[in-house]
């Protein structure tokens, strides 16, 4: 969501092994986030996961981001 991309192209980035969590290189794309935990995306910038509201209707689970510049 913060970088809008595509679940496809996002796992494409995490196995191309751009992707960092918590500062540490993401092996697999499958891995959950919790709160605090800070993304960074080579070349698109880094956000901090802040919280995971209730599911929708639809099952989509909204979340709060904190982007930095």
């Amino acid at each position: 969501a913060a970088y809008n991309l595509s679940r496809e192209n996002a796992k494409a980035l995490v196995l191309s092994g751009t992707v960092l969590v918590n500062h540490r290189l993401a092996a697999r794309p499958e891995v959950l986030l919790s709160p605090g935990d800070v993304l960074s995306v080579r070349g698109k910038g880094r956000v901090v996961l802040l919280g995971v509201g209730n599911p929708t209707k639809k099952d989509r689970l909204p979340v709060t981001l904190a982007l930095f510049s």
